[in-house]
């Protein structure tokens, strides 16, 4: 009989028999439960971990970029961030209020603006998922590092996104933080505190200057 069963639905029931502290029934080991539930055996209630991100390719030509990506002018909206945590990840959406829209490319279908925003966006809002942030799971709080989440945002300042506009609001950063760019006071671009971005280090003093004195100057 049990030949034919899927196995998933075998180790259900013989969880079910012999009790689930005797199999593998319990969350798996990497997951955030599973931290959780480590933390706890060692006494914590605090755990921090860094989340080793698939290396992205290299940042592209401005020219190039900006036949697929937009450019917008946003500043951190109210409330500025929301948490929310998935079986091994832990992600924020930061909500920004757009001030002006530089330059965006025809609408095109992108993987991941079927996403769902974190809550009902105004016309003039967007939500930036970015990798990271701190969450309580199992009565264990949980904070995930990585490249993204050494990106922060002030409120009051402006930043300029390089990003994929969906029609919901969702907004997309290809390569993360480093599509990320600060705006001083005095109108010039400068990559935001806490990551190398290694795109505006080449970009500021490429061949597409035209863009970045306009952008520059705004």
């Amino acid at each position: 009989m049990f030949d034919r069963w899927p196995m998933k639905w075998v180790g259900r029931l013989l969880c079910a028999i012999v009790g689930a502290t005797a199999c593998a029934c319990g969350p798996e080991p990497d997951s955030l439960r599973g931290m959780a539930r480590q933390a706890k055996r060692q006494g914590k209630t605090a755990i921090t971990f860094r989340h080793h991100e698939d290396e992205r390719g290299a940042a592209s030509h401005l020219d190039d970029l900006l036949r697929s990506e937009s450019v917008v002018l946003a500043t951190p909206a109210d409330p500025a961030s929301i948490q929310v945590t998935e079986k091994f990840y832990i992600y924020t959406w930061h909500v920004f209020r757009v001030l002006r829209v530089l330059a965006q490319p025809p609408p095109r279908s992108s993987l991941g603006c079927d996403a769902a925003p974190p809550r009902h966006l105004t016309e003039h809002e967007i939500a930036i998922p970015l990798g990271g942030g701190t969450a309580v799971v199992d009565d264990v709080s949980i904070t995930m590092e990585s490249n993204d989440s050494d990106v922060t945002f002030e409120r009051g300042r402006e930043y300029l996104f390089l990003a994929t506009l969906c029609a919901n609001g969702v907004t997309l950063l290809s390569q993360g933080g480093a599509d990320v760019f600060g705006v001083t006071p005095d109108g010039h671009i400068t990559a935001p505190a806490g990551i190398e971005n290694q795109f505006f280090d080449t970009c500021k003093t490429c061949a597409t200057s035209a863009h970045w004195t306009e952008w520059s100057s705004i």
